[in-house]
């Protein structure tokens, strides 16, 4: 839980949500920062029905009785008898601090994924929100799903507490958490260890951080774009390469079948003269033969006529 709330936005407090609100024992410093409206989710039952009792009749604050963890759906949730410990997770490392501590039930909890939840809230830009997250076990899953769906920046702050070491299977302490919020945009403004097995670290969003990262994403995205123009710029180079070549190829090919077409029209011509030239002596020699013809026909009516004037001679 939270060791101190001492936050300062430039804009008025918009939603504060509490991650594994427990008893709520901070309410009084929500409530302080004159937030619009302040979420309590509280995974065990008991402690929910607990904070219901709580707040009943103070406006502006809801409870929500769910987990919040690495799936949708129904979670088994471990009860531990230092119920502020209990986890969806196994503990492990735990019984090194208390040596008594120990699992005393289970019960099936309402389970949502962090960005499930947080993209159904109303949460204006022009307003500064607050993320406090006590998740034992979870931290992890919880922080991963927020950046991965650009969920976690919608908040101005994020207050969160973990173990200084992995104290349940599969998870990770606080120092290896941090990275995961700078990274993403925040920067770490304050630690508090008045439980120094489970500090608490203070981070507030990043503009700079955040542009910086826009422009580094920005530039990488051109830097494909770019990419990806040289390769198509290469394979239409190389299209025209061939594309030339086979230009060349056709050209050559065209003014070979030109000189082709072109002797062959001279042979064409030629022939037509000399068909021409032969059809005119055809013609010539055709009348010789027909004036020689006629000439024939007279000899021989001539001389049919001659003979027949000597048969009758022959017989007076």
């Amino acid at each position: 839980m939270p060791s101190s709330l001492d936050l300062h936005a430039a804009s008025p407090f918009g939603t504060i949500l509490y991650i594994g609100a427990g008893e709520a024992q901070d309410l009084g410093q929500f409530q302080d920062l004159n937030p619009q409206q302040i979420l309590l989710v509280e995974a065990n039952p008991a402690r929910a029905r607990a904070l219901e009792k709580q707040v009943a009749g103070q406006a502006g604050i809801e409870i929500l009785s769910v987990a919040v963890g690495g799936f949708t759906g129904q979670g088994r949730l471990r009860i531990l008898n230092m119920p502020e410990y209990s986890s969806l997770r196994p503990f492990t490392g735990l019984s090194d601090l208390f040596p008594g501590i120990r699992e005393t039930r289970q019960t099936d909890v309402d389970t949502y994924m962090a960005h499930e939840l947080v993209s159904q809230l109303d949460l204006p830009e022009d307003r500064a929100h607050v993320l406090i997250l006590d998740a034992p076990g979870v931290e992890e899953v919880i922080l991963h799903s927020l950046i991965a769906h650009d969920q976690l920046t919608r908040f101005e702050y994020v207050i969160l507490r973990a173990g200084i070491e992995p104290f349940y299977e599969g998870n990770k302490g606080l120092d290896a958490l941090i990275p995961m919020a700078t990274q993403a945009g925040f920067r770490a403004v304050g630690r508090s260890e008045e439980d120094p097995d489970f500090p608490q670290a203070t981070l507030v969003k990043d503009p700079l951080t955040l542009e910086n990262r826009a422009l580094q994403e920005k530039q990488t995205t051109l830097e494909a774009r770019l990419k990806t123009l040289e390769g198509t710029l290469k394979t239409a180079q190389a299209r025209a390469t061939k594309a030339e070549g086979a230009w060349k190829e056709v050209n050559e090919s065209l003014k070979a079948k030109t000189s082709e077409l072109t002797e062959t029209t001279d042979k064409l011509t030629a022939a037509q003269a000399r068909a021409t030239k032969a059809e005119g002596a055809w013609k010539e020699v055709n009348e010789t033969l027909q004036a020689k013809t006629s000439e024939l026909t007279e000899t021989t009516d001539k001389l049919t006529a001659a003979q027949a004037r000597a048969t009758k001679a022959e017989g007076a």
